[in-house]
């Protein structure tokens, strides 16, 4: 049985009056994921999430961004198939760092909303190309106005969840 316990960050884009949520690009650069983080032993989905966060966007945990103190949402369920709409997905996407793809049988995840935290810790941000702000709109459609897939599981998550909306987010 293959499993996911984890956190996922809900990056926002407080410089913009669009609401928008921070995606990386795979290293193949044909799909995009929200920062997420495998729990280890002993430690809590929120510092799972900082870790990942500081060392995936290269930031110190200490002042460049803010993550909720409780969970936006947590989602506890076994996961049936990826669904009719995956069928039609190209074969060669692969997972984003370690959230599996396909193949998951139940799911423990936590989402947080994340802030960045001053000039540096955005600029930061804003050099790496790897780097995205995609809107609502595009998490939902589970692809970019560019043509960039959305992660496959992390997509599915946010729409049974409905973590993120076209409005109110």
């Amino acid at each position: 049985m293959s499993h996911f316990i984890g956190s996922i960050a809900l990056i926002r884009d407080a410089d913009n009056e669009q609401s928008r949520w921070l995606v990386r690009l795979g290293t193949n650069e044909n799909h995009a994921a929200f920062v997420q983080a495998e729990r280890l032993e002993q430690e809590s989905y929120r510092d799972a999430l900082k870790r990942e966060i500081a060392w995936e966007l290269e930031l110190d945990a200490r002042k460049d961004f803010i993550i909720s103190s409780v969970p936006r949402i947590h989602f506890q369920s076994p996961l049936a198939d990826i669904g009719d709409a995956e069928k039609n997905r190209p074969p060669d996407l692969t997972a984003c760092n370690s959230l599996p793809e396909k193949g998951v049988d139940w799911v423990i995840a936590q989402f947080f909303v994340v802030d960045l935290f001053g000039r540096v810790s955005r600029e930061k941000v804003a050099a790496n190309s790897r780097n995205q702000w995609w809107t609502p709109e595009e998490i939902l459609a589970g692809i970019s106005d560019a043509g960039t897939r959305f992660h496959s599981l992390q997509h599915q998550l946010v729409l049974q969840t409905e973590v993120i909306t076209t409005f109110g987010t």
